[in-house]
């Protein structure tokens, strides 16, 4: 099951989006770990979903500047499958229910089959779903651009 489609235009592209794939992952690792490791000395064992939210942005970022600097175009042809869609959708949808219920724990009755909350995440499901439909969208768009850039590019250095 494949949830990003991306066609890269060369092999040293691919190796270099790998080698910034690896550094970047290589941060959140480390992050989430002392991000860890402090939620449980600091907060006495709650763990905060912001603190793991918040690096992985930051990786992700990372990752994006890093391709930058090492001249690969990873936006060249990314788009998420279908799968990849419903994926990132359970993922936002999860980081904002596990706030959710650990603000509304009494309303839920410290019950994660509550009626109430199992209502909640199909909610947020729902309407999380056209926000990332839209967001593959434009990373299509994106692609497309970046495509007849590239082409245009090439058509240059014939000339």
């Amino acid at each position: 099951m494949k949830f990003i489609k991306r066609q890269i235009l060369d092999e040293r592209e691919v190796q270099l989006i790998n080698k910034a794939g690896t550094e970047a992952f290589s941060l959140l690792m480390i992050s989430n770990f002392i991000f860890y490791i402090g939620s449980v000395f600091v907060h006495s064992g709650e763990i905060y979903a912001q603190l793991f939210l918040f690096s992985s942005i930051i990786a992700f970022l990372y990752f994006l500047e890093r391709c930058r600097r090492l001249g690969a175009n990873y936006f060249n042809s990314f788009t998420f499958t279908i799968w990849g869609v419903i994926a990132m959708t359970a993922f936002v949808t999860i980081m904002i229910v596990v706030q959710n219920f650990q603000v509304n724990q009494a309303i839920y009755q410290n019950n994660p089959l509550h009626a109430k909350f199992l209502l909640a995440i199909l909610i947020t499901f729902l309407l999380y779903l056209p926000i990332m439909l839209v967001i593959n969208l434009l990373l299509e768009i994106i692609g497309k651009w970046q495509k007849a850039r590239f082409e245009k590019y090439l058509s240059e250095l014939e000339d």
